[in-house]
């Protein structure tokens, strides 16, 4: 997953649309975080990639990093719902992850896989 925190929050909007074309899926705006987050496939360049779009579009950067999706991150993209715990530190409701050896083998597998 790349991140990107913009020079001016203001700029949020514009980075996700400039981000969406190097993206897996639809860019998010983590306003909590300050951040644009983009799903991705990690390959050679593509933080240079990211810098070279976002300077195009006049977008100022204050930090830029790939991370590695969490369990809640691909339960998430799986599901389309957060955790319990992620919804209790935003207050909405939603269904609670399976804690068992067999679904977090598989999350395992999958995160491997991205």
């Amino acid at each position: 997953q790349l991140e990107v925190r913009p020079w001016r929050w203001e700029d949020a909007k514009k980075a996700r649309e400039a981000l969406a074309a190097i993206g897996e899926s639809e860019p998010r705006i983590e306003e909590d975080r300050s951040l644009v987050t983009v799903p991705v496939l990690k390959e050679p360049g593509l933080l240079a990639h990211a810098v070279r779009v976002l300077d195009a579009e006049g977008i100022g950067i204050d930090d830029l990093s790939i991370r590695r999706p969490t369990l809640d991150d691909v339960f998430l993209g799986l599901t389309g719902r957060a955790t319990v715990q992620q919804q209790s530190a935003d207050g909405s409701n939603g269904i609670k992850a399976a804690d068992t050896a067999a679904s977090r083998a598989y999350m395992e597998e999958e995160t491997d896989s991205i």
